[in-house]
């Protein structure tokens, strides 16, 4: 897959992000629409995709980190900058809520802006830095396992976590740097150790993670 692809598929992860927001942090009660076309869109495309687009993003990222070695100092580097980015933003938008809307702003959510990463004013930011922090020891550590014994828990995950999750009620692993961690071991163990999937398998594997998001009743 060319570099262009790749941000193409970066691109589409975004707007299935903003649509999901979109539809959860809307004053427009999308879950108590009566079942119909409309419904189905709504919660299955725009909603449902937001999960989808996370992955897509964060996997690209961890596609590439496994191309080179993890250090304890680039790493912390790349926390240190993206506290500084989300702490210029935050202050942006603070100012842009005492001077319009004044109301919505709270002193906790004020304090929280001064210190947003560490904060979990963003969750993916905070757990993506988590993540990152720990990615050079769990990318050698993953590394030092050999294949079967990398393959092993990457099965295990993928049952635990991945299977069940289409199970009303079974305890799933959530948003977090937990869920990365789980991703990255399953990334890793098919870059290191697996053929490439044919375009055949792709789509197969597309179709049944399709199939089982449109069987599984939605929860409250």
């Amino acid at each position: 897959m060319g570099v262009s692809s790749i941000e193409t598929l970066r691109i589409i992860a975004m707007f299935m992000i903003l649509a999901h927001h979109f539809i959860v942090h809307n004053g427009y009660d999308v879950p108590k629409l009566p079942l119909g076309p409309e419904w189905i869109f709504f919660q299955l495309v725009m909603a449902g995709g937001g999960k989808v687009g996370v992955v897509i993003f964060f996997s690209i990222s961890a596609w590439f980190f496994l191309d080179k070695e993890q250090t304890i100092k680039s790493n912390l580097k790349r926390v240190w900058i993206m506290e500084r980015e989300l702490l210029f933003w935050s202050l942006i938008l603070v100012t842009f809520y005492l001077v319009f809307d004044r109301a919505d702003l709270s002193r906790k959510l004020m304090v929280k802006s001064v210190m947003p990463l560490i904060m979990g004013v963003w969750w993916y930011a905070t757990a993506y830095a988590i993540f990152l922090a720990l990615l050079p020891f769990l990318a050698k550590g993953l590394k030092a396992l050999g294949r079967e014994y990398h393959l092993a828990p990457a099965t295990t995950v993928l049952v635990i976590w991945g299977l069940t999750s289409f199970i009303p009620g079974m305890i799933g692993i959530k948003d977090g740097f937990f869920g990365f961690i789980y991703l990255f071991i399953l990334i890793s163990a098919y870059k290191w150790y697996m053929k490439p999937f044919t375009t055949k398998q792709v789509w197969l594997t597309t179709g049944i993670g399709l199939g089982f998001s449109c069987c599984t009743p939605a929860l409250p």
